[in-house]
């Protein structure tokens, strides 16, 4: 005998109908759109080759849509570093959680994580594009200034777990200044090993530096292993 199978359709209707997103949801969304394009294009195209055309073409949306969200290409310039440095504060903290700070490690992690990642170029060409354009560089300098203070933060929190008295803030931030320029250099480098070799000679640097701060003879952080190159 069989059995009769009674179905809601609207009950299923209702199920089936996709959730609406709200009002910010969607906001985020297409800032989010936007900004990810911009890397792509900037990444690929150089800045000056990345009009706000060909980024909204990327990101699949109308000029309009751009404006509603940016309005001009600086504004959406800016939205891309405060995304690049919220970013690299997440990559570099995650990765200096321990009691004791580890700063060969940290550069490290700048390099792999964020300066040698799209996020991290792009950034690098908006700053260049900065130094000939006052309004932008204007705009960009607080965003500049908070990636700096990253490294005064970790050397706060972690003051006590310092090995003696090296100004490990400035040590980092001079690190993070080498490893934007051997970034500017990589266009001219065919093998991606060569700057690997350069970053064991840069931890070999802050290694001496501390044991010398310390006045110790122990090591402050750990070098990458040296493999085949």
């Amino acid at each position: 005998m069989s059995e009769t199978v009674v179905v809601d359709l609207k009950d299923t209707a209702e199920k089936l109908q996709p959730v609406r997103r709200s009002q910010d949801e969607r906001t985020r969304a297409m800032r989010r759109r936007l900004i990810d394009a911009a890397i792509r294009a900037i990444d690929e195209e150089g800045y000056a080759g990345s009009s706000v055309t060909k980024i909204v073409e990327r990101a699949g949306v109308s000029r309009g849509a751009h404006l509603h969200h940016f309005a001009s290409k600086q504004t959406l310039m800016i939205a891309v570093a405060e995304d690049v440095v919220r970013s690299a504060t997440r990559a570099v903290l995650s990765r200096s959680s321990s009691d004791r700070i580890d700063p060969a490690n940290l550069v490290w992690v700048m390099w792999r994580s964020v300066v040698n990642q799209p996020a991290g170029r792009v950034f690098l060409e908006v700053m260049h594009a900065s130094r000939s354009d006052p309004s932008l560089a204007e705009a960009l300098r607080p965003v500049a200034l908070r990636a700096i203070r990253l490294f005064r933060r970790l050397s706060r929190r972690r003051r006590a777990a310092m090995v003696g008295d090296a100004p490990w803030e400035d040590m980092l931030l001079l690190a993070q200044w080498t490893l934007r320029g051997m970034m500017m250099d990589a266009p001219l480098v065919r093998h991606p090993e060569f700057f690997d070799k350069k970053i064991n000679t840069l931890v070999d640097m802050l290694q001496t530096y501390g044991r010398l701060a310390a006045g110790t003879g122990t090591d402050v952080g750990s070098k990458e292993p040296r493999g085949k190159r």
